[in-house]
Formats: C-alpha cells, sequence, structure tokens
C-alpha cells in the first residue's frame, strides 16, 4: 500500500501544478487587462484635460471680446461718440459749420 499511496502522490503534484499555472496565467491576465484599462482611462483623462484647457482659452476669449463689447456698448450711449459717428459715418455737420471734402478724381 505504500507504494500506491506514492504514485498517488506523484499525480497529486502534477495536478498541482496544472492548477497552479491556471491561477498564474489567470492572475497574469487579470494584471494585463487591467493595465490596459487604466492606460485607457489615464488616456481618456489626457484627452479630457486638453479638451478642458481649450475650453478654458475660448472662455478667457470670450470673456475679453464681452469686456470690449461692453465698452462700445457704453461709448454709443455718449452724446460725444454719437457725434463722431454722424460726422465721420454719415458726413452731417453741426449749424453754422461748413464740411470741406477734397474732389474724387483728381
Amino acid at each position: 500500500m505504500v507504494k500506491r499511496s506514492r504514485s498517488k502522490s506523484k499525480k497529486r503534484g502534477f495536478g498541482n501544478i496544472g492548477v497552479k499555472l491556471v491561477a498564474i496565467a489567470i492572475i497574469f491576465g487579470l494584471a494585463f487587462l487591467t493595465c490596459r484599462w487604466l492606460y485607457t482611462a489615464l488616456e481618456k483623462q489626457r484627452e479630457a484635460e486638453g479638451h478642458l484647457q481649450a475650453l478654458l482659452a475660448e472662455k478667457a476669449q470670450l470673456e475679453r471680446i464681452q469686456i470690449d463689447l461692453q465698452e462700445e456698448k457704453e461709448n454709443l450711449l455718449t452724446s460725444s461718440y454719437i457725434e463722431e459717428l454722424a460726422r465721420e459715418q454719415l458726413g452731417l455737420v453741426r449749424k453754422g459749420e461748413i464740411l470741406v471734402a477734397p474732389r474724387e478724381g483728381g
């Protein structure tokens, strides 16, 4: 009987090695999948950060435009600016003023 138990233990030993190899393969597979998932997540995070930076730059530009438009709006409401536009764009003059314009074509 002693001989039989030895042969069984040898078979058990090979069976354990197979199970261990499968377990190791599963562990490496899970580690690979985890690393791949982390890499993909980091790529997406970098892409999102780049998009965020672009949006922040666009926001800053739009805020500057808003400030410029607000200043222009305030200027449009002043009588001096309205007079300047009337003179430059419409060619209007005040009472008593004479408009002097150069001749065209010569």
